[in-house]
C-alpha cells in the first residue's frame, strides 16, 4: 500500500492484533507521519537542505496519494488493513464501521476531502454526551482487533466519548474557522458540570446504553487528554502559533469569549497577550503590540524582552 504498518498497535494501543505478522498499515499513523512531514519540509527549506526538501516533497505526496487511494471510503476514510489485507473502519465491516481519528486527522494532515469526512463523522457520531470514537462498537471479540474488541461497548476506544481523541477534533473545527463547534467541544472536554472529578481531565465518558454509568467518567489523571488540550488551546484556539520566523497568531475562539488574556513566553521573550472580540465574524481586525500596529500576524521576538499584545477581532 505504501503507508505506515500499525504492527501492535499505533495511536490506539488497543488495536494490538492489527498488524501483528508486520504487514497490517494504519490509516491514522500514515495521515501523523504526513502531518509530521510537513514540519520537515518547513525545516529543511528554512536550512536551504535542498536534497532533504526535494525528497520530503516526492514522499509526501506519495503518502497522499495512498492515502486516498486506499483510505477512502466514499464517505469517509477508513482506519487500517490488518495483515491479510481487510479494512477496519469501514463501511464493509459489521462492527467498528467509522473511526473518529481518521477524520479529524484528515483535516490536520491537509488532505482535500477532510472537512468532508468530518462533517460526515460529525453525522453520524454525534452523541449528548460528546462525539463518539466508533460507530458500530465492538460486541464480541474479533481477533484481527484485539482489546479494543474485549470492552464492553460504550467504554473507552469501544464507542465511548473519548476525550483524548475530542481534542483532535478541536484542532480541526479550529483549522477549519468553525467557532460554534469549537466552543462544543471545549465544552465536551472541560469536566466542569459532570459526574467527574472537577479538576482534572478524564480519558471518557462512559455511554454505555441502558446503564447506571451512563455519562460517567472512566479513568482520570493518566491519560493524553490534558496534553493535547493544552496544544489544541494555545495553539490553534488562541492561535498562538510557533514557527521557525516566531509566533503566527491565527485564532479561532468561541463566540461567546468577548475578552481573554493569557501570558505566553517564547525562546526567552514573554508576551501578555489580551483578545477582545468586537463583532460575530472572529476575524482579526488589527494586532498591537506595546501600543503599535503590527503590519502582519507574526509577533517580534528578542531575549529577555517583554511584549504586551493587543488583538482585536471583528
Amino acid at each position: 500500500f505504501g503507508l505506515c504498518r500499525i504492527r501492535s498497535g499505533d495511536w490506539n494501543d488497543c488495536l494490538d492484533q492489527v498488524g501483528n505478522g508486520g504487514e497490517g498499515v494504519s490509516i491514522w499513523l500514515s495521515m501523523a507521519w504526513l502531518w509530521a512531514n510537513k514540519y520537515f519540509i518547513e525545516l529543511a527549506d528554512y536550512k536551504n537542505e535542498t536534497d532533504h526538501l526535494e525528497i520530503a516533497k516526492q514522499r509526501a505526496t506519495e503518502m497522499r496519494t495512498a492515502i486516498q487511494e486506499y483510505g477512502w471510503d466514499g464517505d469517509y476514510f477508513i482506519r487500517a488493513y490488518t495483515d491479510e489485507g481487510f479494512p477496519i473502519g469501514s463501511s464493509k465491516n459489521e462492527q467498528g464501521t467509522l473511526f473518529l481519528n481518521s477524520q479529524t486527522w484528515a483535516v490536520l494532515c491537509g488532505l482535500d476531502c477532510g472537512a468532508d469526512a468530518l462533517k460526515y463523522a460529525e453525522q453520524h457520531l454525534e452523541t449528548d454526551l460528546g462525539i463518539v470514537s466508533v460507530k458500530n462498537a465492538y460486541s464480541e471479540y474479533d481477533p484481527n482487533i484485539g482489546l479494543m474488541s474485549r470492552k464492553t461497548p460504550g467504554i473507552q476506544e469501544n464507542g465511548g466519548v473519548y476525550l483524548h481523541a475530542s481534542t483532535f477534533k478541536l484542532v480541526a473545527d479550529c483549522m477549519l474557522g468553525r467557532r460554534e463547534a469549537v466552543a462544543a467541544s471545549i465544552k465536551t472536554l472541560m469536566p466542569f458540570g459532570r459526574d467527574a472529578e472537577p479538576y482534572v481531565f478524564s480519558n471518557c465518558y462512559f455511554t454505555i446504553e441502558d446503564s447506571y454509568r451512563y455519562g460517567t467518567t472512566g479513568q482520570s489523571w493518566g491519560t493524553g487528554t490534558a496534553g493535547w488540550f493544552f496544544v489544541a488551546l494555545l495553539n490553534h484556539v488562541f492561535g498562538l502559533q510557533a514557527n521557525l520566523d516566531g509566533i503566527h497568531i491565527n485564532p479561532c475562539l468561541p463566540p461567546a469569549w468577548k475578552r481573554c488574556r493569557l501570558i505566553r513566553p517564547f525562546r526567552g521573550a514573554t508576551y501578555d497577550i489580551q483578545f477582545e472580540q468586537r463583532g460575530d465574524k472572529g476575524q482579526i481586525a488589527q494586532i498591537l503590540v506595546d501600543g503599535n500596529i503590527l503590519s502582519d500576524t507574526v509577533l517580534p521576538y528578542e531575549k529577555g524582552m517583554f511584549y504586551k499584545v493587543y488583538v482585536e477581532l471583528i
